[in-house]
């Protein structure tokens, strides 16, 4: 738990006071901890963090106690050089959930490796009504109102499940209540997933919530349509012209008509993503690194 690492602070002290680092760059909450408290006994320490995940509760209600907790972690915050976000709406969040300043908030977005030669997505291929769904299996993926959907669909349309995580056997024991065993298949992991995708015609994201999605991301450059949330960052890869992909996470008949009107619209959709490839292409780990360099220079005088 997090005592245990707590306990182990003044060990990891010494380790950064021996290495001496020039820059000491945390990800993930209880590094976060350290490095901020790191930071207010050596102000000069340059101390980076970039944050990947809302900090929410299972309910999304903030309790007291969160809020507690959220108002020491934003003074740590206060203290870093800088705190990095993965998208725009990550870093709205940082700033009114944690109160840290602006100016310490950057926006660096992920990406991915190669994106120029990702598989093409066959223009002419028949919508057959093969959905799919690729991430880790937990509560906030929202799996229970994808698999009531597909149970309001024409017995056509199949839904691959392409991930693993701590809900796998309710939402297997869930597909089985519906009576839809035959209808939703559970693969469990995949490596390198995204080349699967050139077998199904939509990639669906119901997600609570989603900061950014290398999912979405990935079949946006194969070139299949991406049904998605429309809460979070994840929105920030759907231009003017996706936008009507977008739906509403805690509402399955918005769902339902989305996947409906791809189905109906699917050569149109499925060209006017391939003529945006560019644009998905600039989201790539060379990019992503280089900006990582350019702020890493800010603060070494490079």
């Amino acid at each position: 738990g997090k005592f245990f690492y707590f306990s182990k602070y003044p060990k990891i002290f010494r380790i950064i006071n021996d290495y001496a680092p020039d820059i000491i760059h945390s990800s993930k909450e209880i590094a976060d901890w350290l490095t901020g408290i790191y930071k207010i006994f050596h102000p000069s320490a340059v101390v980076i963090s970039a944050i990947h995940t809302y900090q929410q509760n299972r309910q999304h209600k903030i309790k007291q106690k969160h809020k507690i907790q959220f108002m020491i972690q934003g003074k740590l915050y206060n203290h870093f050089n800088k705190i990095v976000c993965v998208s725009r709406n990550l870093k709205e969040y940082t700033h009114l959930k944690f109160g840290v300043k602006n100016e310490k908030l950057a926006v660096i977005y992920n990406g991915v490796n190669n994106p120029e030669k990702y598989p093409r997505y066959d223009l002419t291929k028949q919508f057959k009504g093969d959905l799919v769904f690729i991430g880790g299996i937990r509560y906030v993926k929202n799996l229970k109102l994808l698999i009531s959907v597909l149970k309001g669909l024409p017995p056509y349309f199949k839904l691959t499940v392409i991930g693993d995580g701590a809900q796998k056997d309710k939402i297997e024991q869930f597909a089985k209540e519906k009576n839809l065993s035959q209808r939703v298949y559970f693969t469990g992991f995949i490596e390198k997933a995204y080349k699967k995708l050139i077998n199904y015609d939509i990639l669906i994201i119901p997600s609570l919530y989603e900061t950014f999605s290398l999912a979405a991301l990935e079949a946006l450059l194969v070139g299949i349509p991406v049904l998605a949330t429309n809460s979070g960052g994840i929105t920030e890869l759907f231009n003017e012209r996706l936008a009507d992909l977008l739906f509403d996470a805690r509402n399955p008949q918005a769902l339902t008509e989305k996947i409906l009107y791809v189905e109906r619209n699917y050569r149109k959709i499925v060209n006017n993503i391939s003529l945006h490839r560019n644009y998905y292409e600039k989201f790539s780990i060379v990019d992503m690194a280089e900006n990582y360099k350019k702020l890493y220079e800010l603060f070494l005088g490079g």
